[in-house]
């Protein structure tokens, strides 16, 4: 099966294995990754060049956690789970990336005992995207089984690219759609050639709404097209950018109503555990953890971090940047 032509919440890990079982190479829409990318600057960088070469390069698929030799699948050793990481890094793709790329999905898949990350990049109309992180902007593109800075000749295709399906969308058309829809025309001049406005009307309210439907992505300005008290049709750039951003702060919302339930769970843990390991006191020795696992924080260090991290849940105020560690996904 195409692992891309299905959402990854449809995925299922029969169907996961048969696709490494049939040893698809990597190619223009597909990488594999043998594990997470680090937490410095360079490898985040690492990170948002390959998601934004696959959205300037229409959609792709990131598998973390397979080896591969001369481009196939060899082994799947997969990676630990990590609870976070799909928020982190979608939070990193949104902030870094410029416009912001409509259609994102992150998820763990068994494969066998162990389990590998998923990062799939859908289709954007709003290409060409650019990585904006510090210092660095770019726009990348995936050609074959690299991603490369764009050349002038391809940021200049691309440009022109988007405001074509732009216009075809202001024309009320899905974008890659045919710039004039006949059919609704020859309608809409029937019904108008017989002096039933009530109808025209009626057909085109119709075929905005279908748009609306037929679009792949809730973030379009073609939202902004509303209907007066007056029963006339009304829009504007004012209208579309309330509508751009109304758009937006559902989706993060969404997004934010799914999670409540898991961070209310989390504080409650976070508190229990404060508890606990306040009753041990001095009795923990300093470098207990660290002697095997030398990236883990000393006792100490984990009662400050949990109490700054419960002030920030209770307060809102940001948690002290020293105490907090982010991994991204590596190859």
């Amino acid at each position: 099966m195409n692992l891309l032509a299905k959402p990854l919440r449809h995925l299922t890990p029969s169907e996961f294995r048969s696709f490494i079982r049939r040893s698809v190479p990597e190619g223009q829409f597909l990488d594999y990754k043998s594990n997470y990318y680090g937490n410095s600057d360079e490898e985040k960088v690492q990170l948002l060049k390959h998601v934004c070469g696959f959205a300037n390069g229409g959609g792709g698929l990131l598998i973390f956690g397979v080896d591969e030799i001369d481009e196939r699948p060899s082994s799947v050793p997969g990676v630990p789970n990590d609870p976070t990481l799909a928020q982190r890094l979608a939070l990193l793709v949104r902030d870094c990336i410029e416009p912001t790329i409509p259609t994102v999905e992150f998820r763990y898949i068994a494969y066998g005992k162990v389990q590998v990350f998923l990062l799939s990049v859908g289709y954007s109309p709003e290409a060409p995207h650019l990585v904006t992180f510090g210092r660095h902007q770019r726009y990348y593109l995936r050609r074959g089984t690299s991603t490369f800075p764009m050349t002038n000749y391809e940021l200049r295709y691309a440009l022109f690219h988007t405001n074509a399906s732009r216009l075809s969308t202001d024309l009320g058309l899905p974008p890659q759609a045919k710039p004039i829809n006949i059919e609704f025309l020859s309608k809409l001049y029937n019904s108008l050639s017989k002096g039933n406005a009530a109808l025209a009307q009626s057909e085109i309210l119709d075929y905005i709404r279908t748009i609306n439907e037929q679009l792949n992505t809730r973030e379009s300005t073609i939202d902004a097209v509303v209907l007066t008290s007056e029963g006339l049709l009304e829009t504007s750039d004012v209208l579309k950018s309330q509508a751009l951003k109304l758009a937006k702060a559902n989706t993060y919302l969404n997004a934010l109503t799914r999670e409540a339930a898991t961070v209310l769970s989390t504080l409650g843990l976070l508190r229990g555990y404060l508890s606990d390991l306040k009753a041990l006191g001095d009795s923990v020795p300093p470098d207990l953890i660290r002697i095997r696992h030398k990236s883990d924080r000393s006792y100490k260090e984990v009662l400050k971090a949990l109490e700054n991290l419960l002030e920030f849940l209770s307060s809102g105020e940001r948690p002290n940047p020293s105490l907090q560690r982010t991994r991204f996904a590596r190859r």
